[in-house]
């Protein structure tokens, strides 16, 4: 049995569950969290001892909005064999979990199904990665700023289209379902704030979700889609740009349901030809200023559950991997230890885990990140790799 401790472990109270400890020793049995003891306390019949120094020890983190296809930021279609993807979204995967996100949700793939393949070899052991919760591919209605998505989701057409369309993807493996329930942000040809999808529609996915034991997510950056939304259960609401002071009230207190904004990609805006983005400087700086009143909004005068999601093409995630980290702390104000738990138990419990993860707890599954500092005190200490990673009780490094 692997049986071994991580000592002189530094913890954060937020982040810790069961235990008064500031530092602890914490014993790992095969790929679960045994005890959270005294520092020095001896434990028998153990195979290593790993001394990380005061270091900080958190719960792995959590991306709860990645697309594992999207490579490069010029091009959202991966020019390869769809026999091949699975293979580019485990490099994406891989570099996630070196960088000490121990689960991410991939939001929206191709019909393929290669994040299925990515999740299911990782559980099987064969890989080294991250957990993988995979939607597949996204229901979508047609659209001018949707029809490059045709080739790789679903579109949908109707009540009695998406009843069916969403039992396929469940049946092909989905985790969750995801629904795209707005234009894009900055695309030619498109208006953000207009709702592209029925309340029909969206109360239908809900409904058939929620009976399969999952739930539903939704693109969502214009205010009438996202109300829609949450009007009829949908239980994430990524991006949530253009969120209304009426919306935010009604999601006051609840843990049922939250947003994931995605902040840090607002910075490829400023980027003059990346991507599909409007080369318009005003509609640009007017965009995001508008975003970040609304995302603002909701964290310091509400009490809304926020989670962690980036929606970075690969390329923009290796360039910066703390962007979304740095967008929120020094453009809207977010302070270290909600960073933190966004990052970690919000998101678990977006996505009906946090009886497994996002905090240190006895029973828990051991998936950790091991921090040179205390990111509580300076976030500073998030702009770097961290010393160890441990997904499922197993060292990656």
């Amino acid at each position: 049995m692997n049986r071994y401790v991580i000592k002189n472990c530094k913890l954060i109270p937020e982040l810790t569950e069961g235990t008064g400890l500031s530092e602890a020793d914490v014993l790992i049995e095969e790929d679960r969290i045994a005890d959270i003891a005294e520092v020095g306390t001896v434990f028998e019949d153990i195979s290593e001892t790993i001394d990380v120094g005061h270091a900080t020890l958190m719960p792995g983190l959590i991306d709860a909005h990645v697309h594992l296809r999207w490579l490069e930021e010029s091009s959202w279609v991966t020019d390869v064999r769809p026999s091949w993807r699975s293979f580019d979204e485990y490099h994406y995967a891989r570099f996630m979990l070196e960088n000490g996100y121990t689960t991410v949700r991939d939001c929206g793939d191709d019909k393929c199904l290669a994040s299925e393949a990515v999740r299911d070899a990782e559980k099987a052991g064969y890989i080294e990665g991250p957990r993988v919760i995979c939607a597949g591919p996204t229901l979508l209605p047609a659209n001018l700023n949707t029809f490059p998505c045709r080739q790789f989701h679903h579109v949908i057409a109707g009540r009695d289209n998406v009843r069916a369309l969403v039992r396929d993807n469940i049946c092909y493996g989905a985790d969750f379902i995801k629904l795209y329930g707005s234009g894009s942000l900055m695309t030619e040809g498109n208006d953000p704030n207009i709702k592209i999808i029925e309340e029909d529609e969206i109360d239908e996915v809900v409904k058939i979700a929620t009976s399969r034991g999952t739930y539903c997510a939704i693109h969502a950056h214009g205010s009438e889609a996202i109300d829609a939304a949450v009007r009829n259960g949908v239980r994430t609401i990524e991006h949530a740009s253009f969120i209304t002071e009426e919306t935010l009230q009604r999601l006051e207190g609840r843990t049922d349901m939250g947003i994931v904004p995605t902040v840090g990609i607002l910075h490829n805006l400023t980027k003059h030809g990346k991507g599909s983005y409007v080369d318009n400087e005003d509609r640009r700086v007017k965009t995001i200023r508008q975003v970040y009143e609304c995302i603002g909004n909701a964290y310091h005068n509400h009490n809304v559950l926020i989670g962690w999601g980036t929606d970075i093409a690969l390329d923009s995630y290796e360039e910066n991997p703390y962007i979304e980290i740095q967008t929120r702390k020094n453009e809207l104000g977010f302070s270290n230890i909600d960073i933190l738990k966004q990052m970690t138990i919000n998101s678990a419990k977006l996505l009906c885990l946090d009886n497994e993860i996002g905090t240190v707890k006895i029973g828990k599954c051991a998936d950790f990140v091991v921090i040179d500092g205390n990111p509580a005190e300076d976030i500073a200490a998030m702009y770097k790799k961290p010393v160890h990673v441990i997904r499922k009780g197993r060292v990656i490094y």
